[in-house]
């Protein structure tokens, strides 16, 4: 993983904001992913709505397996899968402010309207919920402001280039 150095010594959340990596393979990613998760775990800011990170990026660009070791680094035992057929999925974050995981995929909604069954404003307005994201350019007019979005591009068969911007 490239940027102004190896991305595992920076020691805040702050620090890994506005800042673009280069993921060379899956384990860079992974670690990236984790890393977030372990700062967020012990994120002590207070939140009047959840923290939402949006993920953004063509197909196969890494969002789901992302999110999955985002979700590991909070601490989640449960098996993370892609919530792309069901739309959202909860995990329970043990030892953090934090109490809830969403993880909604919204590659399949057409139209925002098909977000209601969802409760999604709920789910947004609890402070206790992590709330990621993928596809959610398609409901950024829904987002809170302090949104944390995450974009995923291919730089090559192999490597992404991923940046974090608030």
């Amino acid at each position: 993983m490239d940027e102004a150095g190896p991305f595992y010594f920076y020691a805040s959340l702050d620090v890994m904001m506005n800042k673009s990596y280069i993921s060379k393979s899956t384990k860079d990613t992974r670690k990236l992913a984790r890393l977030l998760g372990e700062e967020l775990r012990v994120y002590s800011g207070k939140r009047k709505s959840s923290f939402v990170i949006a993920l953004s990026g063509e197909l196969g660009s890494g969002k789901t397996f992302f999110a999955t070791h985002l979700a590991r680094g909070l601490g989640t035992k449960s098996k993370i899968q892609s919530p792309t057929f069901v739309i959202a999925k909860r995990y329970t974050i043990t030892r953090s402010v934090f109490k809830n995981l969403w993880h909604i995929d919204l590659y399949r909604i057409k139209k925002q309207s098909e977000l209601k069954s969802l409760s999604f404003k709920d789910i947004i307005a609890e402070p206790n919920n992590i709330v990621v994201i993928e596809w959610a350019e398609r409901v950024s007019k829904l987002l809170p402001k302090d949104t944390l979005w995450i974009t995923f591009f291919h730089s090559s068969p192999t490597a992404r280039n991923i940046t974090f911007s608030s």
